[in-house]
Formats: C-alpha cells, structure tokens, sequence
C-alpha cells in the first residue's frame, strides 16, 4: 500500500498558504500541515496600509483564511502562533512549540516560506519613544491603537519605499502630521531619479514632509528626535519601513546554502540545496529573468507563483521550472500611480548592460474625451538589437496598463519594434488610437534607425557645456516654462530661420513634450545639420528631473 505523502509547510501568508491549496488540488490523499508563526494563517499583508487610512473599512476582509477554513476546504491542518525551532534533515522531522509545548512532526517534502524580516536602522534611544514596523496584522493592529493614543498627531515614518510611503499616505488620510525619512537620495530609490522625483513630488503636494539623505540618530526621553543634519523633530511614534532582509535565521541553522543577495539558493525547481526542501517568497535567492544574475524580489506575485510551482514540484517530481522574475511592480500615491517593470537605466548601468531610453508624455485616454489626464512614460532598450529591458510610468489610474504590457514584452524577447505594432484595445474613454506604448515605441524605433537620435535630460545636464540648445516652442511657452537655451525659434518659423543657427556645437532640441522638437529635427537633419539631437521627453522630461509635473 503506498504511504501518503507528508509536505509540511512552514510560513503561511503569499507562498506558504498558496502551497498548501495547490498540494491539495494534486493530491487528495497527502498530509499537508502549515506552520505560522503569527496568529494569521493567510492575510493580505499588501492590503495592511489601505486599513490603517480607512480605504478598507473592515479589518476582517485582510484575512483570507483561517485554519478552520484550510481545514474545510483543503483538509489542510494549520497551525497559528507556532515557532519551528528545529529541522532534522537526515530523519526529515521538523520540531516546533506551540502553547509551551514542543512537538515533532515528520516530512518528505519541506517548504520554507517564511518571508522577510523589517530592517530597524539604529537609533539611539529608541525605547523611548512607541515605535513599530508593518509585517503581520498585529502590527497593524498596535499601529491603530496606538494612533488612537496620539497627543500630537505627529509621526515619523522611515524609509520612503512602498511600505514607508503607503504608511504616510494612510497616516495623513486619518489628519496625521508625517514626516517621511529616506536614508537615500530619493524615494522608491530603485528607479530612475525622474520617477523618485515626481513620487518625491505627490507626497509633498499632499502635506507630507520628505527629507532625503537624512536618518534619525537618537530619540531624547520626551520623544524628541535628533535627525543627521542636527535638526529636531517631535513625534507620537515611528514606523520603520526601510526594507525587509529575508528571514533566513532557520534556514541557516539547518546548513541550507544562503546566496550573495542573502536569500537561500534555489535552483529553477525552487529547490534548495537539500532536494528535499523547497523555499519560496521573499526569503529565496532567484534568477533576474533580464541580467540571469542572483536577485531577491519581495513582492507578493512572485511568491505565490513560487508556492504554487514548488508545491507541484514537490508532489508531483520536479516538473515545473521557476523562470525568474523581473520585478514588475506598481504603488499608488495619492491621486498618482507610479509602476515599473524590469530594469531602469541606473539598473542597466550597474549591471553593465548598454541601454537607451526615450521618454514621452501622453494621456491616458483620447484628448477630446473628457478628463484626459497626462501620463510619463519611460522605455529602457537595447541599442544593439532594440530589445526590450524595462519601463516605468508615472500618471493616472490606467497608467499600471502600459507598465503590464511592457513587462509581457520583456518576457518575451520583444523589441521596440514589436511594442510598436502591437495592436492594443482601443476606444476614446480609454485609450488614444495610438496608445502611449505605441508612441513609446515609436519614439525609440526613430532613434534606433537614427531618424531622430534622442538624448535625455540628464545626459545634457551632465554635458551641457557641450551642445548648443534649440528651443522651438512659441514665446509664450518659453517664457512660461523657461529653460536656458541659445536659441529660440518656434518651429513653424523654423524653415526661414535656419540661417540664425551655427553649426559649430551639436544641437539639442526642445519642445514641450519632445513631438515638435522631433519635427524641427527632421527639418535641421535635411537641411545640413548633421549633430541634431532631440531631447526625450521635451520640457516635461527636464520637469520631472526636477520634481516638478507642472
């Protein structure tokens, strides 16, 4: 009689509750058991910040399941507020407490998923003062009941990622003071300085004070904080969001081999370095699907694809293959989305990759239909074979579309070429004939085939000296929108000026948003001028280097 099957699982939540009901969907027969540490088998830890600022009324919609609903539905034994304290991988035991009490239970395959750690930047005094981070819903909870408690109504929040700024922005939604603190240059520092600017930007805008390269040092007894520049600040508490490390301290314990990102190794399978155990989610070393090299992504969609494909893999034998990922991810902030896909140009640049970008404004439906609103949108590309490598997005609700087009893009070895004919779905209220991907594309097939070479704003502000600038919008744009340039000549004037303009320095263009300065360019190219350059993004693109979205 053949022996069913023991998975046990350890970490519930994305990865850890996924597996567990895709190992039931193949094997009616096998004994799964999930292990949790929190009191929360399965909650939607995304949705955390959206409760704390009132966008989800009711606390009880954050958890997904309990362990009565495993059981009902998945016959999966959960176990809550468990602490696995021991693996032996020779006898295949996991030792765990619960309620005082230490049991033992046995396993053919072993799933880690056990997510990240919050990192707590030092700081000196901190006792003093309440202060949390936002992993489980009992931080969030405690988060709650201690606002309730505010004198002031004033909070630090640290570290101006996802968490950190979707914390800020609940916090001001409940008329809390918040100042926001990110140790960094910008926040969401992983992208383009551009789209941290204009984050930057929209925080401000909604009362929220952001102060970069700066960190607390100390918090005196009466809570006063003492930030790196020497000036003082006085808040209720702090809430540290400055990342997460993964949660590897059981994994080390045990001997599995831990990556140069800090992650465990794991191969395509999700395998770990014992066959026998699987670890998913936050806590795993993966491949990045565009560089090939070692990448951590603590998001929520790679760990569920993760749980679903190790739990197969485990019941099943080693038949699915874990792609990589690209790190394909959205935040709304305020009124504004902000999303990306794979690499950006700094991204590009440490990897050692050549890459080009083009930058364009459009909207997010046809312009004649009402309440058009603009959007930015930035494409990383290849100069060499025009493949896709990344993008990121700044604008209204409809602006994360773009990004999940490109991110199909890039997984499928497409080039700008192919973004271009893509035939995407069209009407007034949603989009324009010509969606803002197309016209993305465009932009980098006329540079690629050298019709209309771009150049973008940072790249003429690190050579300015270098280039002469041609401003061709109408005097009264120039005046409202000023930028330095040596000349200035509306480009329907363009044709009976062209004698007013040397060709000692190469030209950069500018327009409003880069689409007349791409004619103007054309015009100066079979006219004699050989150096035209047209800078990507127009006037809006030198803008948002700036913060501005004026």
């Amino acid at each position: 009689m053949t022996q069913n099957k023991k998975i046990v699982i350890v970490g519930g939540v994305a990865g850890g509750a996924t597996a567990a009901g895709r190992a039931r969907r193949l094997d009616e027969n096998a004994e799964i058991t999930l292990i949790e540490g929190s009191g929360y088998i399965s909650f939607a830890n995304c949705g955390l910040p959206y409760h704390i600022g009132g966008d989800i009324p009711k606390r009880e919609t954050l958890l997904l399941r309990t362990p009565q609903d495993l059981w009902n539905r998945y016959r999966v034994k959960a176990l809550v507020s468990t602490k696995v304290t021991h693996v032996d991988r020779v006898k295949k035991t996991v030792t765990y407490t619960q309620g005082g009490q230490t049991h033992e239970i046995l396993y053919d395959k072993l799933i880690l998923s056990q997510g990240g750690d919050p990192m707590k930047p030092a700081v000196e005094g901190v006792e003093n003062i309440p202060h949390f981070s936002l992993r489980w819903v009992e931080d969030m909870d405690a988060i709650i009941e201690q606002m309730a408690k505010a004198e002031h109504k004033h909070v630090a929040v640290v570290g101006g990622g996802f968490i950190g700024i979707e914390v800020a922005e609940a916090l001001k939604h409940k008329n809390f003071e918040v100042t926001l603190v990110e140790f960094a240059p910008g926040v969401m520092p992983n992208l383009d300085p551009e789209f941290s600017n204009l984050a930057k930007r929209e925080l401000e805008t909604h009362g929220i004070r952001v102060l970069t390269q700066t960190t607390i040092k100390s918090v005196a007894p009466n809570k006063e904080l003492t930030l790196s520049d020497g000036s003082k600040l006085t808040a209720d508490f702090i809430v540290f969001a400055a990342g997460v490390k993964p949660e590897t301290s059981l994994a080390k314990q045990i001997g599995l081999e831990i990556g140069k990102t800090g992650g465990v190794v794991v191969n395509d399978f999700m395998q770990s370095s014992d066959e026998d155990i699987y670890v998913v989610g936050d806590m795993a070393e993966i491949t990045n699907r565009i560089t090939h090299s070692a990448t951590r992504v603590p998001l929520a969609g790679p760990a569920n694809r993760q749980g679903r494909l190790a739990a197969e893999n485990a019941l099943m034998g080693n038949r699915c293959r874990y792609r990589g990922a690209i790190g394909s991810s959205v935040i709304k902030i305020f009124d504004k989305t902000l999303a990306s896909t794979g690499l950006t140009e700094k991204a590009a640049k440490a990897a050692n990759i050549t890459a080009q970008a083009v930058m364009i404004h459009g909207n997010n439906h046809a312009g004649y239909y009402p309440n058009a609103e603009r959007m930015a949108l930035k494409i990383i590309f290849s100069p060499a074979d025009g493949r896709v490598l990344g993008a990121q997005a700044f604008g209204p609700e409809g602006t994360e579309k773009r990004i999940d087009v490109i991110a199909t893009a890039i997984v499928g070895w497409l080039t700008i070429y192919d973004l271009a004919s893509l035939d995407l779905a069209y009407a007034p209220p949603y989009s324009s004939a010509n969606d803002p991907v197309n016209m993305a594309a465009f932009q980098a097939m006329n540079h690629h085939a050298g019709l209309s070479p771009v150049i973008t704003a940072a790249q003429l502000a690190e050579k300015r000296s270098e280039y002469a600038v041609l401003d061709v919008r109408s005097p009264g744009e120039t005046k409202s929108f000023p930028l330095q340039s040596e000349y200035q000549i509306p480009v329907d004037s363009l044709r009976d000026n062209l004698a007013q303009i040397a060709k000692d320095k190469p030209l950069a263009l500018l327009c409003q948003s880069g689409q007349r300065s791409y004619v103007a360019q054309r015009i100066l190219k079979q006219s004699g001028f050989k150096d035209v350059y047209n800078i990507t993004g127009g006037w809006l693109g030198v803008a948002a280097q700036q913060g501005r979205w004026d």
